[in-house]
C-alpha cells in the first residue's frame, strides 16, 4: 500500500477548525435573534459544514472525493424546519454532524 499524500492529522484539524468555527458563527447570530440576518444562509452553513465532514471524511479513506451529493440528505432536513432556532436546528442537525465528526476523527488519527 502506498504511503498516504496526506498528513491526515492535519487535515483533520484544517477541516474541523473551519466547520467548527462557521458553526458557532451560526449559532450566535440564531441567539441574537438579529431580524436582519437571513436564517436560511444560517441553515445553509450549517447543511455546508456537514458535506466539508463528509469530504474529509472521503479524502481520509480514498485520498479523493468520490460522491460530491454526500451530506445532501441533511440539506432537506434543515430547510424544512418549522421554527427559525438554534434549538431546533441543533436538535435535528447536531447528533449526525458530531457522529460523522467523530469518525473523520478516528480515520485520521488512527491509522
Amino acid at each position: 500500500m502506498l504511503p498516504s499524500p496526506f498528513d491526515l492529522p492535519r487535515l483533520y484539524n484544517s477541516f474541523a477548525k473551519d466547520v467548527d468555527l462557521h458553526i458557532e458563527r451560526v449559532k450566535s447570530q440564531f441567539e441574537r435573534k438579529d431580524p436582519t440576518w437571513d436564517t436560511y444562509k444560517g441553515k445553509k452553513t450549517l447543511y455546508h459544514s456537514l458535506r466539508w465532514i463528509e469530504f474529509g471524511i472521503q479524502l481520509a479513506e480514498t485520498q479523493r472525493i468520490v460522491d460530491f451529493t454526500a451530506g445532501n440528505d441533511m440539506r432537506e432536513s434543515l430547510m424544512h424546519l418549522q421554527q427559525d432556532s438554534w434549538e431546533e436546528c441543533h436538535a435535528v442537525f447536531y447528533s449526525t454532524f458530531q457522529r460523522r465528526k467523530d469518525n473523520f476523527y478516528h480515520l485520521c488519527h488512527c491509522k
